[in-house]
């Protein structure tokens, strides 16, 4: 759809350089754009590493604890048991109904995402595209 739009834009004869300036773009932009990607979700969307075992498995399932501490309940993910300085406090507990046994890191205590804020920055870049055509239309129908 953009193609076209943008072709319908050109002046007869001049199709051609204007879908070589979109195609520039996108070339231009493509590494640039997945660093930018990566910044946004580690610094609005981060990981949650203290619901999550070494193997990145989130500690969702209910577990009571062997041994020494059998009257204690914990978290566990499918791989191993999450117990450790490394984890959350609040999935272990003296009770099953005390623990919470995170699925996402939404639900992972303590933390916190702005997904919301990511998203605007998101739509802000998004239609810098359309912006900036409009703006050199001028020039590029060599006017």
């Amino acid at each position: 759809r953009q193609s076209a739009w943008v072709a319908t834009l050109a002046p007869d004869g001049r199709e051609g350089v204007f879908l070589a300036l979109l195609s520039l773009k996108t070339l231009i932009t493509s590494v640039p754009s997945t660093a930018f990607n990566g910044w946004l979700n580690a610094a609005f969307n981060p990981n949650c590493p203290s619901c999550r075992d070494s193997l990145g498995h989130f500690c969702a399932h209910h577990v009571s604890l062997p041994g020494d501490e059998s009257n204690r309940h914990g978290c566990r993910s499918s791989k191993q048991v999450c117990v450790g300085s490394a984890f959350s406090h609040a999935l272990l507990g003296a009770n099953s109904s005390a623990v919470i046994c995170p699925a996402t890191c939404q639900q992972c205590p303590g933390w916190e995402g702005r997904a919301h804020i990511m998203w605007l920055i998101v739509l802000i870049t998004s239609l810098s595209s359309p912006v900036m055509v409009v703006l050199s239309l001028k020039f590029l129908r060599n006017s």
